[in-house]
């Protein structure tokens, strides 16, 4: 056995033996003194229900004065005790019967009344032993406990019922603290526990978007628990709390103007949830109604422990515009049918003199409703009128409240009976098996099971049964107090409050608009952020200023702006990222079709010309020219031509290895042709004497063809290194809207890789062209690659910071890229051969060697001539060796190699 079971059942024994000298409370009808001397109800039955109602409330002298609501809660179950009793098919053939005492609210009164009244029905076998009297031998049944009201009150009386396994059902306890059952574990409630209330409290105030408030609370096991509850709830849905204060209970005193003043200090949290009892809430409202600022500014969340029980009276009206727009949260109260038509119909004297034990305090609530003296009072000098024993309440005035107690007390008759069946196997009336049980704790203690199990239908039509911590249902009627429902001063000023909605599964669902000052009343600590901005935060997670993110952030769990993954951007929404558009290179497109137009005009052309040069290969003109170089310098410009293919096709592995090949393959094949050609005229005309046999070979078709095949090589050797140091690559190019699927040595500097190696050949031809750009007339090589070398330079100077500077315009810069290319292959094209085909198609007589011939002689006359004027004087001989040179020209003409 514990020590706290020893320590209970030694105290039990000496109040017991304290009161041997008080009437006994078995064995008469009714009672007409409790063991403690305070008033209690008692109705006798053959099994007894217990109940601690919280009838009145303690002051601060200690003293138990008038609740308002407690006698509802005793005419509740005396109604349901009546309708049991009345009714065959619920315990039949058994007479409930009852024990109520009042808890004054206090812990220490409540634990005090229930083991000096209650417990004795359960353990006076088990305590008086030998002493036992023959009245007492007649031992009744005590099935459990319902209540207490309060949490704290809950609490001391669990935790007594348990050392002796007696059930006890609360019908308004919502600490979380009571669903702990390795604490409380005989403890049921009909109500769900504060964290239901506190869920259904952060629901809202997330759906009015606020997240800055402050919070007062009781400083008991009630508001404690709710604070706790709320802050850790709180702090999961990111709202903050401003201030919090705790309300010393009854005995202490607090300046609660202060508390006020405090709660205005925090300018941007306006919202207000005060979990507390109507003791401290009433004091809240009473100080903050000489503030015209929080009558103003300040919206109220109220708890279950005040919400639609204050105001109670006109005296209580100086704080209607403070609590104007409040609103609040109450369980699910299932009141009972006609409730107000019994309580009406009760009677003065069936609650007075001899009957007085049916309902003790029902008297001085009756003279005080209909405001008259009881016949007790008679001759004091009270100037009321003295009070008609057959005199009812006033029905006109009279108002229900809400008293959750229905469901609690018929749980416990419900397990009742399913206990007396499973017992007595269905036979009516109390069955040996039972009565052996009387005077004892074991109907109690066996009911436990039967509780836990217990399902049935409420008055509002809805499914009762407990959950697994031995709650109720977690739904809560939501309430709002509008003083504009509160007429005139005959009006009850708790027609305020007015249910709005229904919290249930973890929803609000409304019945009807919140007042506007609710919709207009912001409690934030800071401004929420446009779209597109993250919070940045400081201490306090609630306060924060904002960022503005960049097109490729998105708002990541409203604090931070995080970079989208490569390819994707930010969502419509700014709050994720989706894989951008993406575009390619297009056949349709205006870029492509200017590239393939271009493109193919110059393969058509270079194709013609080439027909035209094989056709007439063996003539003047195109010996002349070299014929094996000029095809060589066709090959190239045509590869170099088949750019526009490549660069407009869908990018893929072939696509980009192609675009390499044609970007390093054909400009080095087209200039390195180009500069061979300039080679091979300058070493015959520009030569200090006669080529010697021997140098000759080295221009003899073959022998230069394949030179210029091994100058060209080095380009190859170039590709090839370039392949292995580094793959072809698809590259995509992000913007803001879209990506860009392309080749990227089209679009990359690594271009300039397979472009450096012709752009040496270019600068080395140019300088030669340049240089030797004299040469006969009929052997314009240099002059021809000289002013191609000029277009094609300018062409590169253009284009090349168009490709290096543009960094947004994809197709643009692919166009580019493939225009300069282009560009540079029809730049070869029509300066180097046009002219040719021009002379061979149009002028068929300047393609003999005749005509080539004498060009070239007119060109070595006009040399002669210049150099004789410019050099010799006309007195003076000229040398034979200067004739010699003059005349070499034509000889230089023979030399050359017959194409």
């Amino acid at each position: 056995m514990s020590i706290m079971s020893v320590l209970s059942r030694t105290l039990f024994c000496f109040v017991f033996v304290a009161s041997q000298s008080a009437e006994h409370l078995i064995g008469s009808q009714h009672m007409k003194q409790s063991r403690s001397g305070a008033p209690m109800q008692f109705r006798d039955g053959d099994i007894i229900l217990g109940a601690a109602m919280q009838v009145t409330n303690e002051n601060a002298n200690g003293d138990c004065v008038e609740e308002l609501t407690g006698m509802y809660l005793v005419e509740t179950m005396n109604m349901i005790i009546d309708e049991i009793n009345a009714n065959d098919e619920i315990l039949t053939g058994i007479k409930l019967g009852t024990v109520m005492i009042d808890t004054c609210s206090s812990d220490v009164h409540a634990l005090k009344r229930v083991i000096m009244d209650i417990l004795p029905l359960a353990l006076d076998k088990r305590i008086c032993g030998q002493n036992c009297s023959d009245e007492d031998s007649k031992k009744h049944i005590l099935a459990g406990l319902i209540g207490a009201s309060f949490s704290s009150v809950s609490m001391q009386l669990a935790t007594i019922l348990q050392v002796f396994h007696i059930s006890q059902v609360s019908y308004w306890s919502t600490s979380s603290e009571l669903s702990d059952k390795t604490r409380f574990e005989y403890f049921f409630r009909s109500v769900a526990p504060d964290i239901h209330q506190v869920d259904a409290m952060i629901s809202f105030i997330k759906e009015m978007e606020w997240n800055y408030i402050s919070f007062i609370y009781d400083d008991d096991a009630y508001g404690v628990d709710g604070y706790t509850e709320f802050t850790r709830k709180a702090e999961k849905n990111n709202i903050c709390i401003a201030f919090t204060k705790a309300l010393p209970m009854i005995g202490e005193d607090i300046n609660m103007t202060l508390v006020i003043e405090e709660l205005l200090t925090r300018k941007n949290a306006r919202v207000v949830v005060v979990f507390s009892n109507t003791g401290n809430a009433e004091k809240v409202f009473v100080a903050a109604r000489s503030i015209p600022e929080a009558v103003e500014n300040l919206i109220w969340i109220g708890s279950d422990g005040w919400i639609s029980y204050i105001p109670q009276d006109h005296t209580d009206d100086s704080y209607l515009d403070v609590i104007d727009g409040a609103i609040g949260f109450l369980p699910k109260i299932n009141l009972k049918e006609n409730l107000k038509d019994y309580m009406t119909n009760l009677t003065l004297s069936q609650n007075y003199g001899e009957n007085s034990t049916r309902n003790p305090w029902f008297a001085e609530y009756f003279s005080r409703k209909n405001n008259c003296s009881l016949p007790s009072e008679n001759g004091s000098n009270s100037s009321k009128r003295i009070c008609g024993e057959d005199e009812k309440i006033n029905a006109t005035t009279f108002r229900i409240h809400n008293t959750p107690i229905s469901d609690a007390v018929y749980a416990m008759v419900y397990a009742l009976d399913d206990y007396h069946k499973n017992i007595c196997g269905g036979k009516a009336g109390l069955c040996d098996e039972i009565k052996q049980k009387a005077g004892t704790h074991q109907v109690a203690s066996e009911l436990y099971y039967h509780l836990k199990n217990v399902s049935f239908t409420t008055s509002g039509g809805s499914q009762f049964k407990f959950d697994k911590n031995q709650d109720g249902p977690p739904i809560y009627d939501v309430f709002v107090f509008k003083k504009q429902h509160v007429a005139n001063t005959s009006t009850n000023l708790l027609d305020g409050w007015s249910k709005i909605g229904t919290y249930q599964d973890s929803a609000i669902k409304w019945d009807t608009r919140l007042p506007d000052k609710i919709y207009l009343t912001p409690s934030t600590c800071s401004q929420k952020c446009k779209h597109g901005e993250a919070q940045i935060r400081g201490t306090q997670k609630c306060c924060w200023y904002c960022q503005k993110c960049t097109a490729q952030e998105f708002v990541y769990n409203e604090t931070a702006c995080q970079k989208c993954d490569f390819g994707d951007k930010p969502n419509k929404h700014v709050n994720g990222c989706e894989p951008l558009p993406i575009r390619q290179m297009e056949y349709n497109s205006g870029h492509s079709l200017f590239a393939l137009s271009f493109g193919v005009f110059g393969l058509l052309s270079t194709i013609y010309i080439t027909f035209i040069f094989i056709k007439y290969r063996e003539t003047a003109i195109v010996r002349a020219s070299g014929k094996e170089l000029c095809f060589f310098v066709l090959f190239g410009i045509f590869i170099t031509l088949l750019n526009c293919f490549s660069v407009t096709s869908a990018p893929s592995n072939l696509s980009c290895t192609t675009s390499r090949v044609i970007l390093s393959i054909g400009p080095t094949c087209m200039y390195v042709g180009l500069l061979m050609k300039t080679i091979r005229v300058v070493f015959i005309f520009q030569s200090s004497g006669i080529l010697t046999t021997r140098t000759k070979q080295y221009l003899q078709p073959v022998q230069f063809t394949l030179i210029t095949v091994a100058v060209s090589s080095v380009q190859i050797l170039i590709l090839i290194i370039w392949s292995r140091l580094k793959q072809p690559t698809i590259d995509l190019i992000v913007f803001d809207d879209f990506a860009f699927l392309t080749c990227k040595v089209l679009v990359d500097i690594e271009i300039l890789v397979g472009l450096i190696y012709p752009f040496i050949i270019i600068i080395v031809c140019t300088v030669l062209a340049t240089i030797n750009r004299n040469v006969p007339t009929g052997f314009k090589e240099t002059l021809y690659v000289g002013f191609t070398m000029y277009t094609t330079c300018i062409i590169w100077l253009a284009l090349l910071p168009i490709f290096l500077t543009n960094s947004t315009d994809v197709p643009k810069k692919l166009t580019t890229v493939s225009a300069s290319l282009t560009l540079s292959a029809i730049t070869v094209l029509f300066c180097l051969f046009a002219p040719r085909c021009y002379a061979i198609l149009f002028h068929p007589e300047w393609n003999t060697s005749e005509s080539v011939m004498s060009r070239s002689r007119s060109y070595n006359s006009t040399k002669r001539q210049r150099n004789s004027t410019s050099v010799v004087h006309p007195d003076t001989t000229v040398s034979p060796s200067v004739k010699r040179s003059d005349s070499s020209a034509e000889d230089k003409i023979n030399a050359l190699p017959d194409n």
